[in-house]
């Protein structure tokens, strides 16, 4: 029998998880369900993300687990969440522990959203894996939106915004939010650096904790809270060929 189980972001970020999870050929049942009117979530208070957070999962139909594709939306209120769920919630989070696979010449980053940058669980994290600050951290203010608007995406404000990253002159990048992969090959190719997506992690977390077994996926999807489910979800493709770096 397929496992059920729903995938909440603010808009097509969590795509780039649901595509990792699609790729493994799984037996499952997915809810996408997406909050594309308060689209990004990366400078919102932590109380607007809880009602937003509660009011999606009242909406969903009844699944066995709960994936929460977003860094902000994670460190700011799956704890909370947890507490009384009958559901198992799934986070993603800022991949500090890779930190311990680098090599020590290595100049590591985490790009990340305001919110995320400001969070506790970010500092918590940063406690257990990174007390030497090893990490390069930089907020990014517009990324996460310029990507959201993919059907016309601006490269050159997406370079502006990149900048910063360009400045650090990394060896590694760490893609702290799930709209980055969205546009990974490009992130790639302009800095001239490695990323670090921690999306297959996360997944196998996931496949190992359901026992989620081979098989085919269905998918179930909305973009707005008001609208009715719709199947055959095509993922963003968001080509950066011909861009010039």
């Amino acid at each position: 029998m397929k496992k059920k189980m729903a995938i909440i972001d603010s808009g097509i970020g969590g795509t780039s998880l649901l595509g990792e999870i699609l790729s493994r050929e799984l037996s499952c049942e997915i809810y996408y369900q997406a909050d594309s009117k308060n689209v990004p979530y990366g400078e919102k208070s932590q109380e607007f993300m809880l009602e937003r957070m509660r009011t999606m999962i009242d909406l969903l139909p009844p699944v066995e687990a709960i994936i929460i594709a977003c860094n902000t939306l994670t460190v700011e209120t799956i704890n909370i969440l947890r507490q009384g769920s009958t559901v198992e919630l799934f986070g993603v989070e800022p991949f500090i522990k890779y930190i311990h696979k680098a090599n020590l010449e290595e100049k590591v980053g985490l790009i990340l959203t305001p919110a995320t940058y400001r969070s506790q669980r970010l500092k918590n994290l940063i406690e257990l894996y990174d007390c030497e600050n090893k990490i390069t951290i930089i907020p990014l203010v517009k990324l996460a939106l310029l990507i959201e608007d993919y059907r016309h995406i601006n490269w050159e404000e997406i370079k502006t915004e990149l900048n910063p990253v360009k400045d650090a002159k990394l060896d590694k990048l760490i893609l702290g939010c799930t709209h980055y992969p969205l546009i990974k090959p490009f992130i790639e190719a302009y800095l001239g650096l490695e990323t670090i997506d921690p999306n297959p992690a996360v997944v196998n977390h996931i496949v190992s904790s359901l026992k989620l077994e081979s098989g085919e996926s269905s998918v179930f999807y909305r973009f707005n809270l008001d609208e009715k489910w719709k199947e055959n979800l095509e993922l963003p493709l968001i080509d950066s060929k011909g861009v010039k770096l």
